[in-house]
């Protein structure tokens, strides 16, 4: 390569590294005039994939493999674009295609295992796990998963294993914060719940230690920007002309979301789903919303409720779904802050709300290891978050209540027929019996979510009365909620 095509390169790599990825592929456009490295195509398709434009980040990678050849590198990296659109076969054919290059490949390993456990495999992502510790015994991120598979897995020497590497310095930052989550695990077990939780909250404070800008960054979108935004957009005057009945589920982490579009997906034949698409937010950050509003440089009206509507459109479609015939539920938590574009969106929708227990969920957030979820690692954004959670919902409630269904998970749980009617006669659905017969484990459904292993099993009674041991804990964290 010459030093002039280098540099060229090197000036659209500054753009990425800036988060300045519309630039970025301005610049690397403008190189494929003059050359056809495959490196242009690479960063191209890194800068496509930023602002979630996977089917040209698909197209660039794949382009630059057939410049280049394939390795491990582009392989695996374009296997984590065809999960993101749900073309699950094709990623999974793309790591055992990088899988057979390098069978003691780690990363390889992982992505496998991970994409068994999304969509059920739970068996074989097993067998990769225990390649993966076989190789490298303190992977404790493998050990982790492991256990939420099979509790047995933590044995007496796990327990060694962790003990005697509390201390071992050649433990990356990530492999520290599992090796405590199973800490937190064993101390559940042994009852020692003060240090269960202080161990979490250890967990929780590492991990945000290398994620402080984007959490701040996180957390004034939600409770600043977005809600200013959402106010100027419910004085537009749109009228949609989708015919679309979309089913949006919302709540709280670990509130029962996953458990609820399963029960949907019992009882509609053709519905798809969307999972936890976050297209509304992809879509924003995809458009420059928030930049432009910032500046002053957007007009609220008809045209920019369009504009959102048509790339939310596109996210839905480079996942199969048509949002103009499909039936089809997104369980994206985040969108009850969208709500009221939503509703100018998707004129049809319905709305169900999972609830639970304040303090099962606040206990639940906090055993959670949701590395996208920021504000889930801060006690104090908890709060917050939940607060945000429960006065939108009481405003919907107030200004829509005949489109929103709050669904207590407690309740759900412990009178499954009369619940699951009460949402099937919300969404319209005629009522059979078989759909109690219909075992959670052999859901065929896809679970891109910490839920993925209880998405497989049958629904539990929520017995609540397991809160008395942490009374005294929650007390000093949760706050006016």
């Amino acid at each position: 390569m010459d030093k002039e095509l280098q540099n060229k390169i090197d000036d659209g790599l500054i753009e990425f590294k800036k988060a300045n990825y519309h630039l970025a592929i301005k610049k690397f456009n403008q190189l494929l005039e003059k050359s056809d490295n495959f490196l242009i195509y690479w960063y191209l398709g890194h800068s496509y994939f930023r602002i979630y434009d996977y089917q040209k980040a698909i197209e660039n990678i794949e382009i630059s493999i057939k410049i280049k050849s394939a390795d491990q590198l582009n392989l695996n990296f374009l296997g984590e674009i065809y999960a993101q659109i749900n073309n699950f076969d094709k990623s999974l054919s793309l790591f055992q295609k990088a899988d057979a290059l390098d069978k003691n490949n780690l990363v390889t390993l992982k992505n496998i295992a991970n994409l068994l456990m999304s969509i059920g495999r739970i068996k074989e992502a097993k067998d990769y796990f225990d390649k993966i510790i076989n190789i490298a015994p303190t992977d404790f991120y493998s050990h982790y998963q492991l256990v939420k598979i099979e509790k047995n897995h933590l044995s007496d020497e796990l327990k060694d294993l962790i003990n005697n590497n509390l201390k071992n310095n050649e433990l990356d930052h990530l492999n520290k914060i599992y090796l405590h989550l199973l800490i937190s695990e064993i101390k559940k077990n042994e009852k020692e719940y003060v240090e269960e939780i202080n161990n979490l909250l250890f967990v929780h404070e590492e991990y945000l230690k290398t994620r402080q800008i984007a959490a701040k960054q996180e957390f004034e979108y939600y409770s600043e920007l977005l809600p200013t935004f959402i106010q100027k957009c419910k004085k537009i005057n749109f009228k949609s002309i989708l015919n679309s009945k979309p089913i949006f589920i919302f709540g709280l982490p670990r509130s029962g979301t996953t458990l609820v579009e399963t029960i949907i997906s019992n009882g509609y034949t053709n519905c798809k789903s969307a999972e936890e698409s976050g297209f509304f937010g992809q879509s924003f950050f995809s458009e420059n919303i928030m930049n432009n509003f910032l500046q002053d440089k957007l007009s609220f009206n008809q045209e920019l409720i369009t504009r959102l509507s048509s790339k939310i459109s596109y996210q839905y479609n480079q996942i199969g779904i048509d949002i103009n015939k499909d039936k089809f539920t997104d369980k994206s938590l985040e969108n009850i802050f969208y709500f009221d574009l939503i509703k100018k969106i998707f004129v049809n929708s319905k709305f169900i709300y999972c609830k639970r227990d304040k303090e099962a969920n606040f206990l639940g957030i906090l055993r959670s290891f949701l590395p996208n979820l920021l504000w889930t690692h801060s006690v104090e954004k908890i709060n917050v978050f939940m607060n945000m959670y429960e006065n939108k919902l009481q405003e919907i409630l107030k200004n829509n209540s005949s489109d929103i269904l709050v669904v207590k998970l407690e309740e759900l749980s412990n009178n499954s027929e009369d619940e699951f009617k009460k949402i099937f006669s919300f969404l319209d659905i005629k009522w059979s019996n078989d759909f109690l017969n219909l075992s959670l484990k052999n859901n065929k459904k896809i679970f891109k979510t910490f839920s993925s292993v209880q998405a497989q099993k049958e629904i539990q009674p929520h017995d609540l009365s397991y809160i008395k041991k942490y009374k005294k804990i929650l007390e000093k964290l949760i706050q006016n909620i």
